[in-house]
């Protein structure tokens, strides 16, 4: 998650404890969190990943399964990145 983090504008906040981790929308970039979180949402599944938005769309929770691998998690990262590039093309599209 750290490394998602550091390398993508507009996600901020990493943290977890073990493979319960989680992630926030940063406040400087995004202002309605529900609209950009349901699009980051609908990429992330058609990118083959399941999320969980809380807080109002502004942090997302990631708990994978407990005998994931290193490929699985190098997916993981791969999805986030493109799904979230992905949002936040349509989401700068809509502005």
């Amino acid at each position: 998650i750290q490394d998602i983090c550091s390398s993508t504008e507009g996600l901020c906040n990493p943290r977890g404890l073990g493979l319960m981790t989680a992630f926030d929308l940063d406040d400087s970039m995004i202002t309605n969190y529900g609209e950009f979180s349901a699009l980051l949402s609908k990429e992330m599944e058609y990118n083959g990943v399941l999320i969980q938005a809380v807080r109002q769309g502004r942090t997302f929770r990631v708990m994978p399964n407990f005998l994931i691998s290193e490929e699985e998690i190098d997916f993981f990262k791969n999805a986030c990145l493109t799904a979230y590039e992905a949002a936040r093309q349509k989401w700068l599209c809509k502005a």
